[in-house]
């Protein structure tokens, strides 16, 4: 038991300091109250950032906005803004979204190959042009004059090349026969010889100097061709003209690096036969132009284009894989009048048809340009007509036959669809 003075003074020591903890705990549950309180604020105004919708002058979309900016470019039932067409501004005309079936056409470029080509050439070694006969275009029959000419004759070279091959004939006959002489020696001292493993020696000697023999007697063929060049040489001194080896058309007619000087193998002219002909196509589109499909020939003529019906007779789809070509061939099916076949080519064909589809004039689609360099994009809109006012409208499309679209999305069968003028 404590006397009272000492518990007084315990007393003294102990209730201040309960009363500090208690003070302390009461502080520590205020402070922790009031930073809930704040927290809870604080997720409550991030959610409020999270889900509030910006202010836009825009119109409200008919759907919903995407989030990815191109899906945005790309919307096709969100109208956008109006144009600046209006009630007093009229400057359009209306066409409908109608439905149908889509051809897409594609044009591949072309040009004349000839089937038969005769070719007449320069026989004489050398000459001087004296007249051209013919012009280009001209008819001709086989035989006809193309070209007039004077052979050019170097008396001096004539007898060097005489003088060269009667040395080279003269040469070539004692080198035969000294190597013949050496055979009919060899088979002669071979009748003399009794050891066996000698004769067999001389036999293998023979036989190589007959192969040596052989094998000199192939210079012969080339004196030969030489005394055969020196004939036609003099043979072509008679001569003073070129003609058509085939009856035709002159197709060309030969310029030369020379204005007065042609040789032996010069083409001086191409002749064809005038019908004999077929459009040969570079094919780009690796076998889209079917064999045997039907096709239009195109050509600047005259200051216009003249349109014929083709069907293609050669392309790379009848043919094995191994012999694919981007090459494919067009015959013409019926050539009118006065085609001048100098102006460009192109064959037009169909490589796609499409069932009852969305259709739209091609001059109502417009394009925009998004971005810039590699990542640019052209991107199809139209102004859709309604409530006498028209709004812009980004649409997706399909290709172009020149005449119309088809439409991907963005627009229904019947709508009304503005084309500037």
């Amino acid at each position: 038991m404590y006397s009272n003075s000492v518990l007084r003074r315990k007393l003294k020591i102990f209730l201040p300091v309960m009363c500090l903890c208690i003070f302390s705990a009461l502080l520590f549950g205020s402070c922790k109250n009031r930073d809930n309180k704040s927290g809870n604020k604080a997720v409550n105004t991030e959610k409020a950032v999270s889900t509030e919708k910006p202010v836009s002058n825009e119109k409200p979309a008919n759907t919903e906005r995407p989030e990815n900016d191109e899906e945005k470019l790309l919307l096709n039932t969100d109208v956008l803004n109006e144009s600046s067409a209006s009630e007093e501004n009229n400057n359009y005309e209306i066409t409908k979204v109608r439905r149908g079936d889509f051809k897409y056409e594609m044009f591949a470029i072309g040009n004349i190959e000839y089937r038969d080509l005769y070719y007449a050439a320069m026989e004489t070694e050398e000459a001087e042009i004296v007249e051209y006969k013919v012009e280009k275009g001209d008819k001709v029959n086989k035989g006809d004059v193309i070209l007039e000419y004077k052979p050019v004759y170097d008396e001096g070279e004539y007898k060097q090349r005489v003088s060269y091959i009667e040395q080279q004939e003269k040469e070539y006959a004692a080198g035969y026969d000294t190597r013949r002489a050496e055979i009919i020696k060899a088979e002669h001292d071979i009748k003399n010889i009794k050891d066996k493993t000698e004769k067999e020696i001389k036999q293998l000697e023979i036989k190589k100097l007959k192969l040596a023999l052989k094998k000199y007697q192939e210079n012969a063929q080339n004196l030969d061709e030489q005394k055969k060049s020196l004939a036609e040489y003099r043979e072509g001194l008679k001569k003073t003209k070129v003609v058509a080896p085939h009856s035709g058309y002159i197709m060309e007619i030969a310029e030369m690096e020379n204005e007065n000087i042609i040789r032996k193998g010069n083409v001086v002219a191409v002749i064809s036969p005038k019908k004999d002909y077929y459009i040969k196509v570079n094919d780009t589109t690796h076998g889209l132009l079917r064999y045997n499909s039907d096709v239009t020939i195109s050509v600047e003529s005259g200051g216009g284009n003249i349109r014929m019906p083709g069907k293609v007779v050669m392309s790379s789809n009848i043919l094995s894989y191994e012999n694919t070509t981007e090459n494919a061939y067009v015959e013409i099916v019926d050539e009118p009048e006065g085609v001048d076949w100098k102006g460009a080519i192109k064959v037009y064909f169909d490589s796609k048809e499409v069932k009852d589809v969305l259709l739209l004039d091609a001059k109502a689609v417009l394009f925009e340009n998004k971005n810039e360099g590699s990542k640019a994009v052209s991107v199809p809109y139209v102004y859709i007509y309604k409530d006498n006012k028209t709004f812009k409208r980004y649409i997706q499309i399909f290709g172009s036959n020149n005449k119309e679209y088809l439409v991907l999305s963005g627009l229904t069968e019947g709508q009304e669809v503005a084309i500037y003028k």
